[in-house]
């Protein structure tokens, strides 16, 4: 422009080609500058001041030299007033143009509760931003995601078509109102303890209970707050099958399910466990008697309701006591008062309860009702010792069938 200024050559149509190239020249300016104070932690007010200074000084030349207005005489009055204005209106345009503190992009890594806090930022500052092409919003968006959220879309070359894709991969992801929602109200069931006469933790739980509450509100949710947290408690009670069957049943539906369609579930899952349970019992009940060919009952097999012993009373091991080895080591006499003070049966070497049941074996040296391991060599002593076993028997082996257990 200068050489115009200087030679007065006023050649309208260039003059006007350059006057609408200030345009694009800003809007790379004010691209390039954004990006530069963004990343770099250096103040640029003093560049971005120089430039738009030059900018708009050109752009009011270039409104001169297209447009030139005469200059009638003016009284001394106007001369203020105009200059006045002047001064009005570049104060008014340096205020537009006020330097405010740089927004930091905000970061995200996955996590539900902070996803829409992170998508209407984003969104704000980069994917309405026409200025900016699909490529710097690219880059934005892969500078912005950590972890699992970056990796979901690490496969995809950044390219100027891919951004769209990539974007709207990321909002289908994470943009679930049911599983945020059930967070928020997983957190309000978390609430952190509050310390006696202790404000920081009393206003830590405070700002916990109020942050998630008005999220919860912010998602203008179809179902009361209260149908959320009664949902989230009643789940929780819940075995683990039971909740796979309710989420696989509520999967495809786009809203939240309130408690009374929860509650629905849980008595239709009932009813089906009951007539199950029923029809699992019927098989263990036993028929009424069969008739034989011949006209008569068939008779059913007895049993014998023998109490099996298998902890010796000696070594604790897991075999009976006339398999101990080390109750086989002992003398007659030994055994026999060990028997005696353990208050076993004489005869069957086993504990006395309601249910005991006793062989009808006896002695094989001397024919007497006791066992063969407590056998005294004098036929008295095995006479007497074996006499309170037999009373003993007698008022425990009452009406019970007896077993063959004695070796």
């Amino acid at each position: 422009m200068q050489p115009f200024i200087e030679t007065g050559d006023r050649k309208l149509n260039e003059i006007q080609v350059r006057f609408e190239e200030l345009s694009n020249i800003y809007n790379k300016f004010e691209t390039a500058q954004s990006e530069l104070e963004l990343f770099d932690e250096v103040d640029h007010v003093v560049d971005r001041q120089q430039f738009e200074d030059q900018f708009f000084a050109a752009k009011a030349k270039f409104n001169e030299l297209l447009h030139p207005v005469p200059s009638p005489p003016l009284s001394r009055h106007s001369s203020s007033h105009s200059g006045s204005s002047r001064h009005t209106h570049v104060s008014h345009h340096s205020s537009t143009h006020i330097k405010l503190p740089v927004i930091s992009l905000p970061t995200f890594e996955g996590e539900t509760t902070s996803w829409l806090h992170y998508r209407d930022t984003f969104e704000a500052l980069i994917v309405t931003k026409n200025a900016l092409s699909n490529i710097q919003k690219f880059h934005y968006l892969t500078a912005s995601l950590k972890g699992e959220a970056k990796g979901f879309i690490s496969n995809l070359q950044i390219t100027s078509e891919n951004f769209t894709v990539a974007w709207k991969l990321v909002t289908q992801r994470y943009n679930n109102q049911r599983l945020i929602s059930m967070m928020h109200a997983k957190n309000l069931c978390s609430l952190p303890a509050a310390k006696k006469s202790d404000a920081s933790s009393l206003r830590q739980l405070i700002n916990h209970v109020s942050s998630h509450m008005n999220a919860l509100r912010a998602l203008s949710l179809n179902v009361p707050i209260r149908d959320l947290m009664l949902n989230h408690l009643l789940l929780s009670a819940l075995d683990a099958e039971t909740q796979r069957e309710w989420e696989l049943l509520t999967a495809s539906r786009e809203d939240i399910p309130s408690t009374s369609d929860l509650i629905t579930f849980l008595e239709s899952r009932c009813r089906a466990l009951e007539l199950l349970q029923n029809t699992q019992s019927m098989k263990t009940v036993t028929g009424s008697p069969r008739q034989s060919a011949y006209g008569g009952k068939v008779s059913k097999p007895s049993y014998s309701n023998v109490v099996t012993q298998t902890q010796c009373t000696l070594c604790n091991g897991s075999h009976r006591l006339f398999k101990c080895d080390k109750f086989l080591k002992l003398q007659p006499q030994q055994r026999f008062n060990h028997a005696k003070q353990r208050r076993l049966c004489f005869n069957c070497l086993q504990s006395f309860d309601k249910d005991h049941t006793c062989s009808k074996q006896v002695c094989h040296k001397c024919q007497n009702k006791h066992h063969t391991l407590l056998h005294l060599d004098s036929q008295t002593q095995a006479t007497n010792n074996s006499s309170p076993t037999k009373n003993n028997q007698s008022a425990t082996t009452k009406g019970v069938t007896n077993a063959n257990v004695n070796t």
